[in-house]
């Protein structure tokens, strides 16, 4: 019994060992598989990034080319405007002066004909309105 025994117990054992190895084998497998995926993750999440950086670079450069075109016609567009406005500005402070000027003198010119026709009716009421020339 004690070679039956033998042989039955190391057979258990050699059982046992078969499964635990079969069991490693899957895990391994398993374990082969994900880090498989996570690999192909990483390496889609670096492509991405990749990708990303580029386009923002590219908006980077985009940016710093548009400013500095831009920003130059943009001053030189805002100094002729600038100009024009100053020259408009000045025309219409001319041309008010003169309007200005034209309204003083018409109500100067209002002001001595009521003068006038006053004078003329006061004189007329006094009666030296009928005096004849010597």
């Amino acid at each position: 019994m004690t070679i039956e025994s033998n042989n039955t117990t190391s057979s258990e054992f050699l059982n046992q060992i078969l499964i635990s190895i079969k069991a490693l084998n899957e895990l391994t497998t398993r374990l082969d598989e994900r880090v498989k995926v996570l690999l192909e993750r990483q390496k889609f999440l670096e492509d991405e990034i990749d990708k990303i950086a580029s386009v923002g670079i590219k908006a980077s450069e985009r940016i710093a080319i548009i400013e500095r075109d831009d920003t130059n016609d943009i001053v030189v567009s805002l100094k002729a405007a600038d100009n024009d406005y100053d020259k408009r500005l000045h025309k219409l402070e001319t041309d008010f002066s003169q309007v200005e000027g034209r309204r003083q003198k018409i109500w100067n010119f209002v002001i001595q004909v009521i003068y006038a026709v006053v004078t003329c009716y006061i004189l007329w009421k006094i009666g030296l309105g009928n005096v004849s020339p010597p």
